[in-house]
C-alpha cells in the first residue's frame, strides 16, 4: 500500500518518509490532490557496479564470443567481496590483495 502525502506533510515528515522507503514502502507526494512525485530508494554504488558488470557481460555474450546462463551472469556480475568483508581487512591485507 502506498503512503500518499501532500508537499507540506512531506517536508515536515521527510525523515519518516525516507525510513518508509527504505523499508520498502511506496511514497507518493501530491500537490492539490494530484500526484507529482514519488520517493524511491537510491541505488548504491555497489548496485550500479553490478549493473555495469552485467551489462558488459551481456555485451560480450551478444558479440557472439561467449555464452552464460542467467545464474552465471548474476554470479559473475557480483563483487568478489562484500563491504563488510572489505572493512574487515586490515591495512596489510588490503595492500596484499591490492585494495
Amino acid at each position: 500500500m502506498a503512503i500518499n502525502v501532500n508537499i507540506g506533510e512531506a517536508k515536515t515528515n521527510l525523515s519518516r518518509l525516507i525510513a518508509a522507503v527504505e523499508a520498502g514502502e511506496k511514497v507518493v507526494i501530491s500537490r492539490a490532490g494530484e500526484e507529482v512525485a514519488e520517493l524511491v530508494l537510491s541505488k548504491t554504488a555497489k548496485q550500479r557496479e553490478i549493473e555495469q558488470r552485467r551489462a558488459a557481460l551481456e555485451a560480450w555474450i551478444g558479440s557472439g564470443e561467449g555464452t552464460m546462463s542467467e545464474e552465471a551472469l548474476d554470479l559473475a556480475a557480483a563483487p568478489l567481496f562484500t563491504d563488510e568483508e572489505l572493512d574487515a581487512f586490515d591495512e596489510h591485507d588490503r595492500k596484499a590483495f591490492g585494495f
